[in-house]
C-alpha cells in the first residue's frame, strides 16, 4: 500500500467534538475544523445544509465534518420570508430581541451555493419588525439574511427560495426516455438544475428562450429530474 499524502483542507489534531464517545460529532467552539474546509459548497454535491439541517456555510468557510458550527448571536429572528413579482423580490423579517446586534446582509444566489450581498438593513432593536426589497430579472434566485453582531460573529438565516412559475406546457422536453441529448423548450431566460434519483444536484446551466440541446452522454444511465421555473420534469437516461 503506498504512502497517504496530507492536502490541504485535512486535520492530524483533536477535532474537538462534543461528545463523541456517545455518538454526538457536532462541534464545539474550540474545535480546529471550524472553518477550516473550502470558502464555498461549490462543487462539492454536499447540498446546503449539514447534517442537522442548519445551513452551510455558518461562517467564512465549511466546517470540516457532518455539521456546522453555529456560534449563538444575540438576536433572535422570529420569521424571514420574501414573495416575488413583477421582477422584485420582496422581504419580511421579525426579530425578538437584538442585544449587541449591528445589522442585517440580504444575500442572493441563482445556484444556492454562492452568495453575495444585494442589500444591508441597521438593527432597530429588540422586537422589530424590517422590509426589503430587491430586483430579480432571474426565474429564480435563492436569499438568506447574514446577521452580524457588534463583535464582527455572524451566522446565517434560513434560506428562501423564488421563482416564477411557468405553466407546465411551456416546459416540454423531448426526446424521453434519451440516450444522448434532450431538448428543452422554455419561454425566457432559466435557471435550469438536474437532480439524479437520490436528489443529488448533478448539473447546473443558464438556459436561453426557445429550444435548448443538453448533452447528457456523461450522464449514467437512470432516472433525473429538470427543475426550472417552478417545475419539475422526469425523463431517463437510457
Amino acid at each position: 500500500m503506498g504512502a497517504i499524502t496530507a492536502t490541504d483542507n485535512n486535520l492530524t489534531v483533536d477535532p474537538a467534538f462534543a461528545d463523541a464517545t456517545n455518538g454526538n460529532y457536532q462541534l464545539t467552539a474550540a474545535s480546529p475544523c471550524i472553518d477550516a474546509g473550502t470558502p464555498d459548497t461549490t462543487g462539492l454535491n454536499i447540498g446546503t445544509t449539514d447534517l442537522a439541517g442548519s445551513t452551510r456555510v455558518a461562517g467564512s468557510a465549511i466546517d470540516i465534518g457532518a455539521y456546522e458550527f453555529e456560534a449563538t448571536l444575540p438576536v433572535k429572528l422570529l420569521v424571514f420570508k420574501g414573495v416575488l413579482g413583477n421582477n422584485r423580490a420582496g422581504f419580511e423579517w421579525r426579530t425578538a430581541t437584538e442585544d449587541n446586534f449591528n445589522y442585517f446582509e440580504l444575500q442572493k444566489s441563482t445556484d444556492g451555493k454562492t452568495f453575495s450581498t444585494v442589500a444591508t438593513v441597521n438593527a432597530k432593536g429588540n422586537n422589530s419588525h424590517y422590509v426589503a426589497s430587491v430586483i430579480q430579472v432571474e426565474s429564480a434566485a435563492y436569499y438568506r439574511l447574514k446577521m452580524v453582531d457588534r463583535d464582527g460573529r455572524y451566522k446565517f438565516s434560513k434560506i428562501v427560495y423564488l421563482t416564477q412559475a411557468f405553466a407546465a406546457d411551456k416546459l416540454p422536453l423531448y426526446p424521453n426516455p434519451a440516450k444522448d441529448y434532450i431538448n428543452i423548450s422554455i419561454s425566457q431566460p432559466t435557471l435550469v438544475q438536474i437532480y439524479n434519483a437520490l436528489g443529488i444536484l448533478v448539473r447546473t446551466l443558464q438556459m436561453q428562450a426557445g429550444v435548448n440541446r443538453l448533452d447528457i452522454r456523461s450522464l449514467p444511465m437512470g432516472s433525473y429530474f429538470v427543475v426550472a421555473g417552478g417545475e419539475k420534469l422526469k425523463f431517463i437516461k437510457k
